[in-house]
């Protein structure tokens, strides 16, 4: 197996961050999917200060500084408290795990439903959730995030209600029925999904996940069996000038491996607010024209746009091997339309789902293999040159073109 790990139990924040190689990881979670311009720039000046002045997307849509020193850490909470990126408790923190549709507009109900959501998840009779289980609203014409990980996901329906209210389904992840009505009991269905995973013994699966439990074949309360007749998804949208919904403008664009320097951070604040996505890209909805800074991704063809990487050795003390310099190398040779994920370790943290070639450090080298998840590989160990010759060569055979 490709190596082991230690899973610890949570997830950093801000109010409680996780000590690494390099320093304290402080994770902040936008309490409306976005950073307004000032927060930008506000963001840009303390990971120069204080960390290794570079910010990092996550999968989540959450943004990471590193190299915190503990001495620095509380100067570090003031200012983000001044900002309004500072959770009340560190239990609110860890729970308001909602992922918001970056393209979310202001008639949709994305931002009501988000706040409502994030106070019913703080209040003192809200169940105590596992750190990765998250909600996913999304809620604009189409749906964006079906690949994104979550484990109870808002949709707007098809239909509308008698009096031409719209409707919206509420439905745990891996089931095919659900509960549907209107806004105002949105987040009241929510947390019944919630409270429900609790009462089943959720956090007994591995990793405190819905779709486990939902494998069970547990029955959902009556309030939740009507059959998902779901709208289709909607196909990625390209990096670059963005037509999504009706009067949607501004520009999409993607961070090599997720990552922004401070510099980079203060530019794009310059085009306006910041929403943050899944997929390790920005959108800027106020943006009028293409940014350009060089290190910006604008091409979906980019091979650099379709690689996952975590942080790795040596900054990660878990991690069995550095990923950095091989992404590198791995972006030379990645066919077209193909997408690759290095891990540090089988805990695979840069991304939870299978990919077309997964590539994980162990004791010794590496393994890869296709279409797998990071911790369910076997094999002897590669050198990083016998690594990319083998993947060269698996690469130019027409089983993988």
């Amino acid at each position: 197996m490709s190596g082991s790990f230690d899973i610890k139990g949570w997830c950093p924040g801000a109010l409680r961050p996780m000590l690494a190689a390099d320093g304290y990881v402080v994770r902040l979670r936008p309490k409306d999917g976005q950073l307004s311009s000032r927060q930008g720039l506000a963001l840009a000046d303390l990971a120069r200060r204080y960390g290794t002045g570079v910010l990092t997307l996550t999968s989540r849509a959450n943004i990471q500084l590193r190299g915190i020193e503990a001495i620095d850490h509380p100067a570090l909470l003031l200012a983000l408290e001044v900002e309004g990126l500072l959770d009340e408790s560190v239990r609110v923190e860890s729970q308001r795990n909602i992922l918001l549709s970056p393209f979310w507009q202001a008639n949709d109900a994305t931002q009501p439903l988000c706040v409502a959501l994030g106070n019913a998840l703080g209040d003192t009779g809200a169940p105590l959730l596992p750190s990765k289980f998250g909600f996913v609203l999304d809620l604009g014409d189409a749906p964006y995030l079906r690949a994104a990980s979550g484990d109870v996901r808002v949709e707007r329906a098809h239909t509308q209600s008698p009096t031409q209210e719209p409707l919206f389904w509420v439905y745990p992840e891996g089931a095919t029925t659900g509960w549907l009505g209107h806004q105002s009991l949105v987040v009241k269905a929510a947390m019944d999904l919630a409270h429900w995973f609790v009462r089943h013994n959720g956090f007994e699966n591995p990793r405190g996940r819905m779709r486990v439990l939902i494998e069970r074949a547990l029955p959902l309360p009556d309030a939740f069996q009507t059959p998902l007749d779901l709208m289709p998804p909607a196909p990625q949208a390209p990096l670059g000038a963005v037509q999504v919904g009706l009067g949607q403008g501004g520009f999409l664009v993607g961070l090599r491996f997720g990552q922004m320097s401070a510099d980079l951070c203060s530019y794009l604040c310059g085009f306006g607010p910041l929403h943050m996505t899944p997929w390790r890209q920005i959108y800027l909805p106020q943006a009028t024209v293409q940014p350009t800074h060089p290190a910006l991704l604008t091409d979906a063809d980019d091979p650099y746009s379709r690689i996952d990487i975590c942080t790795g050795a040596p900054a990660c003390t878990q991690a069995l091997g550095e990923t950095l310099s091989l992404a590198h190398e791995v972006a030379k040779i990645l066919p077209k339309g193909r997408f690759a994920h290095l891990s540090g370790c089988a805990k695979g943290c840069a991304r939870a789902s299978a990919c077309d070639v997964t590539i994980v450090a162990q004791k010794g080298g590496f393994l890869w293999g296709r279409n797998a998840q990071a911790g369910n590989l076997f094999g002897p160990a590669l050198s990083q040159e016998y690594l990319l010759e083998d993947l060269q060569s698996a690469f130019e055979r027409p089983d993988h073109a």
